[in-house]
C-alpha cells in the first residue's frame, strides 16, 4: 500500500511542474490541446516585458511589507500573551482566528472595510474628523499595495506569533529572574535574553513566511484583481492573467517556472542555512 500511495503523491506533486515546464516552450493557447514549439522564445518575450519586471517588483515589496510586519506583530503578540493575566487563554485563542477562518471570507470582509462608500475605515475616519472626503483605498495604486499588505499581516501573523510563543514558553524563567536581580529594565531584558533565545525560531519563521508569501494568489485577487492599472500584480496573479485573461497558456507557464525557480532557490538556501541546533533553556 505504501508504494501505490507514495507513487500516487509523486503523480500528483509532479506532473504539473513538469507539464508546466514542457508547456512553457510551446505557443499553446488554452484552447488548444497542444502547443507549437517555441523553444526559448517566451523566456526571451518575458526578460523583455515591462509588466512581468512590475508584477517582479510588486511581489518583492509584497513579499517584504507583509513578512516584515507579521514578524513585528507576531513577536509583540507573543510577549504580551507570554505574560500572565486574567483571560490570558481566551485572548490567545481569539488571536489565532485570523490564521484559521477560511480566507475568502476574511478577503471580501476586507474589501468591504476598504470600501470608499460604505467602508467601516473611511466612515471612522470621517466621523473622527480626520478626513473630510473618503479615501480611496483600493483605487489609488500606492494605497492598494499597502492595503493588501496590512490585510494579509492581520490574516498571518498568528503563524508567527504562535511558534514564538512556544519558543518563549520552554524557556527557563531563572534566566529573567537572574537578569532582573542584575537590574535589567525590561528594553535589556528583551534585547540581552529574550531575543538571543527567540533568534533561531524566528529565523526559521520568517523564512518560511517569505517563501509562501512570496507565492500568494488569493488575497490579491480577491481584494483588487490585481488593480488599480496593476499597481498589485504579482507574478502569480500575471500567470493567471496570462493563462485565463489572454489566454496565453505558453506565456503563463514560463511565469510559473520563474515563479517555481524563486521559491526553489528560497527553499535550498532555507534547507542549507537553518540546520538544527540545540536551543539553551
Amino acid at each position: 500500500m505504501i508504494v501505490p500511495s507514495l507513487t500516487l503523491i509523486a503523480i500528483l506533486m509532479f506532473y504539473p511542474v513538469i507539464q508546466s515546464f514542457v508547456m512553457s516552450f510551446t505557443k499553446q493557447m488554452l484552447y488548444e490541446l497542444e502547443g507549437k514549439w517555441c523553444g526559448l522564445e517566451n523566456y526571451i518575450k518575458l526578460l523583455k516585458d515591462p509588466s512581468f519586471w512590475q508584477s517582479f517588483k510588486i511581489t518583492l515589496i509584497w513579499t517584504l511589507g507583509t513578512v516584515v510586519l507579521q514578524t513585528i506583530l507576531g513577536v509583540g503578540s507573543a510577549l504580551l500573551l507570554y505574560k500572565s493575566f486574567s483571560g490570558r487563554g481566551i485572548v490567545r485563542a481569539f488571536t489565532l482566528l485570523p490564521f484559521f477562518t477560511p480566507g475568502v471570507s476574511i478577503y471580501l470582509v476586507w474589501r468591504w472595510m476598504y470600501n470608499d462608500i460604505s467602508g467601516i475605515f473611511n466612515h471612522i475616519l470621517m466621523t473622527l474628523g480626520i478626513t473630510k472626503e473618503p479615501i480611496l483605498w483600493l483605487a489609488t495604486p500606492r494605497l492598494a499595495i499597502i492595503s493588501v499588505i496590512l490585510m494579509a499581516t492581520w490574516r498571518y501573523f498568528p503563524f508567527v506569533m504562535i511558534n514564538v510563543l512556544a519558543r518563549l514558553e520552554s524557556i527557563s524563567k531563572s534566566l529573567f529572574d537572574a537578569a532582573k536581580v542584575d537590574g535589567a529594565n525590561s528594553w535589556q531584558i528583551f534585547w540581552n535574553v529574550t531575543l538571543p533565545q527567540i533568534r533561531g525560531v524566528l529565523l526559521i519563521v520568517v523564512f518560511l513566511r517569505a517563501i509562501w508569501m512570496s507565492q500568494k494568489f488569493e488575497e490579491i485577487f480577491v481584494v483588487t484583481g490585481g488593480g488599480p492599472a496593476g499597481s498589485t500584480t504579482s507574478l502569480a496573479l500575471l500567470s493567471y492573467e496570462q493563462a485565463f485573461g489572454a489566454m496565453r497558456l505558453g506565456y503563463a507557464s514560463a511565469v510559473n517556472v520563474v515563479i517555481f525557480i524563486i521559491l526553489i532557490i528560497m527553499a535550498t538556501i532555507y534547507i542549507t542555512t537553518f540546520k538544527p541546533t540545540k536551543q539553551t533553556v
